[in-house]
């Protein structure tokens, strides 16, 4: 597999007319395919891993690999928030499959999961369920306990002063 360069990626984006995503609103920001491959000239190669979702590719195979740098990637990891419902669309997976699996994902990641008939008949699906962290409000009340800490005047005689220590903690959790 040929790691893509930057003049790899140029070379194959010229091959695709984005006119029609960016005539349908799927890609936004450009007015002209011309534009968006004017544009492309200026991205890094972390725009172009984003963008064609590869940075590994083998011409006579047509296999794609997203081959990142694990330790970079988690050192930038962002706090993102889960979304509280989950959909799927039909596509001929027997229901009962669909449904094991999205359950075993969701209690395996210490999730509760459970199945809301009110909110699939206002959203008109069949099924829906929601899906809670149960370590959320924990994190809350720790963050409470450790400002409360924080701000009380311990003995001093201690080699590392608690209120210190109450406060990194605090603002790790705080960390976004």
């Amino acid at each position: 597999m040929k790691k893509y360069t930057k003049k790899d990626f140029l070379e194959y984006a010229s091959a695709f007319d984005y006119q029609n995503d960016i005539d349908e609103g799927n890609l936004t920001g450009y007015k002209t395919d011309k534009e968006i491959k004017d544009d492309m000239k200026k991205w890094n190669l972390k725009d172009f891993h984003t963008h064609f979702g590869f940075s590994h590719f083998d011409e006579y195979s047509g296999d794609e690999k997203l081959i990142t740098n694990k330790r970079e990637d988690n050192m930038k990891k962002e706090k993102y928030k889960l979304p509280e419902h989950y959909f799927c669309m039909n596509d001929m997976t027997p229901a009962f499959e669909v449904e094991e699996v999205i359950v075993q994902e969701c209690e395996s990641a210490g999730l509760e999961i459970n199945e809301d008939e009110e909110l699939a008949s206002e959203r008109g699906y069949d099924r829906a369920f929601e899906v809670v962290n149960p370590y959320k409000d924990k994190l809350k009340k720790v963050l409470e306990i450790c400002r409360a800490n924080a701000e009380y005047d311990w003995d001093n005689n201690m080699e590392n002063a608690p209120e210190d220590e109450f406060k990194a903690i605090v603002k790790l959790i705080e960390e976004k």
